[in-house]
């Protein structure tokens, strides 16, 4: 027996955009074989996973951009106070 791929999303609370990410699907073809494998039946057709992944167009702005690394954080950890050799309470009592 089995189940609709619009119930398993649901059951497990994913929509199918976050699922095809997480089972590394990229196409409808991968999409209906993970599905056939798993004995799940694949209610979805090809126009609507289209509708989900419309293909994205390269502009030519986009591809001219290039992004740069970021910048580390210039906060510094907390480090050991430094020990005076004024202060102490063996010093304070030679002295007196």
């Amino acid at each position: 027996m089995s189940i609709k791929l619009t119930y398993y999303l649901g059951k497990n609370k994913i929509d199918l955009k976050r699922f095809c990410q997480k089972m590394n699907i990229e196409s409808y073809d991968d999409l209906f074989t993970y599905c056939t494998d798993r004995n799940i039946k694949c209610d979805m057709t090809q126009e609507d996973y289209e509708e989900f992944f419309p293909k994205e167009k390269k502009k030519k702005n986009e591809e001219k951009i290039i992004k740069k690394p970021k910048a580390k954080s210039k906060t510094r950890g907390r480090g050991r106070k430094s020990k005076d050799k004024s202060t102490g309470n063996s010093d304070s009592k030679n002295n007196s």
